[in-house]
Order: structure tokens, then sequence, then C-alpha cells
């Protein structure tokens, strides 16, 4: 069985040679073809200098009180990697990993934000709000509905965290189940988007998450309503603290 095992291998990987070499991969973002030295899978060096950085941590937990009731505000902070819009360049990358099946992908994305998130840690910066790594106990993620999951196949973000927590050698925990398919929010207003997801989100466990300190994971950050949700339900599980971080941010 063992040499099957080493026989198969062997020709998966020369079959994947094989591919690359008469159909060569090319960039999401710019179009060019896939070099060796790749920063990420399907994306080249000058497709990832082209993505723009997201607004900064406090700009972003400003946004979160702009468009959530402040005494309802559940997360303590708030981190991004990249700002997000139709024309931006980091759009295709989100499209590919939600609906193109690039796991990959998001595995490796998901790596990159932990060590954007190491790197914050090692050189704070005061325009950024404080992000408590030290106290960080496990990584969790926004759930996606079964429904969707069956369509995609993955929770794209379970992929991301799974990133992360490699990175940050932190356990990677699903904390939370959705209760109800709550849809898009792309077109609610403030208070539809709150009201979409209240209650849409609850512990699987309480016993997993008392005492915790929890590092909450999506795709997309947009007005934290779903994040609010989310991190709503772990406080009540019992959570010390949660953080939200995410690969992208709208603006």
């Amino acid at each position: 069985m063992q040499k099957l095992d080493i026989v198969v291998g062997l020709f998966r990987f020369l079959a994947r040679s094989i591919d690359n070499t008469l159909y060569p991969p090319h960039c999401l973002i710019t179009g060019a073809v896939i070099s060796c030295q790749s920063p990420l899978p399907l994306v080249c060096q000058d497709g990832l200098d082209r993505c723009d950085p997201a607004p900064t941590s406090i700009e972003l937990m400003l946004t979160a009180q702009r468009h959530l009731d402040a005494d309802e505000l559940s997360f303590s902070s708030v981190t991004a990697l990249w700002s997000l819009g139709p024309s931006h360049p980091a759009h295709a990358l989100m499209m590919a990993i939600k609906y193109g099946g690039h796991q990959r992908l998001a595995v490796a994305m998901g790596r990159m934000l932990g060590h954007a998130l190491l790197e914050q840690r090692r050189h704070p910066h005061p325009t950024q709000h404080a992000l408590d790594l030290e106290r960080t106990t496990c990584v969790t993620h926004v759930p996606v509905h079964r429904a969707r999951r069956r369509e995609r196949g993955y929770d794209q973000a379970l992929t991301i965290a799974s990133g992360i927590g490699s990175v940050l050698s932190l356990p990677v925990r699903t904390l939370l189940w959705r209760t109800r398919h709550t849809g898009t929010q792309t077109a609610l207003d403030d208070a539809a988007r709150s009201l979409n997801v209240r209650g849409a989100f609850c512990a699987v466990d309480s016993r997993m998450v008392q005492g915790e300190s929890v590092l909450l994971v999506d795709d997309v950050f947009t007005t934290g309503a779903t994040m609010n949700a989310c991190a709503s339900a772990l406080l009540d599980a019992g959570a010390r603290r949660v953080d939200a971080v995410s690969l992208c941010a709208t603006i």
C-alpha cells in the first residue's frame, strides 16, 4: 500500500507538471503567466502589489460605530488586509475563493493575513486599534449556512481561519453555527442588516467558549453587522473578548 501511495503521488506530480507546462496558470488579477516565485497561488507579485491596503483598524472601528448602535458593539477591534470594491484588484481574489473553489488560495491568503497580524504586533502603529494577540487563545470563523456550504463544497471563512491559525500557532475551532440562512446583505440598509443577522448565530457549545479570547475571522468586513452578531453570540456564551479580522474591507 505504501509503494502504491508513492507511485500515485509521483503520477499526480508528473500530471501537474505536464499540465502547468502545457497550460501555465495565469494571475487572477493581471492575467500574466505565474512564475515559480508567485507569492500566492494564482497571484503574481505585480497583481499582489496592485491590491490596496485596507483602512486602519481605528477607521474600521469608526465605520462599525457609524453603522451599529454603539451600545451593541461586541468586538473589541477589527483588522483587514485589503480594501474591496467592484473595481479593486482584490475583488477577483474574493470571487475566486467564494465561487471558484480555490481553497488553496484561501488558506494562503489566511496565512498572509496571519503574518500581517504578527507584523502589527511587532511594530504597532499609532493609528491601529489594539489587537491583543498575546492573550488570544483560539481562532474561529463566521459560519456559512449548511446549504451554502453544500453549494460551494467548503466554508471559505473556515479555510481562511485555518491559514491564520497555522501562522499564529493557535487552535482553530468551530464555535458558532448559523441558525438560519440570512441571504445577502448587499442591498440592505443599516437597520435591515442588523435585523437580518440578529439571532442568526449561536454557540455550538458554551463550554468551548467560556473564558476564551477569540479571533473571529470572515472574508469581507462591510458594516460589521455580521461580525457583531457573531461576537455577541460568543460573548453571551462566556467569551472574555472577541477581535474581528477579515481579508478585505469594503470602502
